[in-house]
């Protein structure tokens, strides 16, 4: 793992001190989803110019209820492709499409 994240102590937190993070943060939805769509734009422009550059994997980034994101790059078409390569199962709901069973994929867990 050096050549990839450098050499010292690596810290495993355990999944109830992540959870706790994560439901302490707060952030302005409309900004989220501005800054969301930068860093996919961006993604995309580093693997035009680099395919094999490792990139962030904005297209695992769903909107509520697990509904593809018509603004990323490409779109829903583009998104379902990529989700598609990695065994996810894409479906219809009304509208839109969404990731499939997207309950049964999380690593969900509750604090009591």
């Amino acid at each position: 793992m050096i050549p990839k994240w450098g050499s010292g102590t690596m810290v495993l937190p355990a999944p109830v001190e992540v959870d706790h993070l994560m439901r302490s943060v707060l952030a302005c939805p409309m900004v989220t989803g501005i800054f969301a769509w930068i860093a996919a734009n961006a993604a995309e422009e580093l693997l035009t110019m680099k395919p094999k550059a490792r990139s962030t994997p904005y297209w695992r980034t769903l909107k509520t209820g697990g509904l593809l994101n018509d603004k990323y790059p490409g779109g829903v078409k583009s998104q379902k492709q990529k989700l598609q390569a990695e065994g996810h199962r894409v479906v219809k709901k009304g509208k839109n499409l969404a990731v499939a069973n997207l309950e049964d994929r999380l690593f969900t867990f509750r604090i009591q």
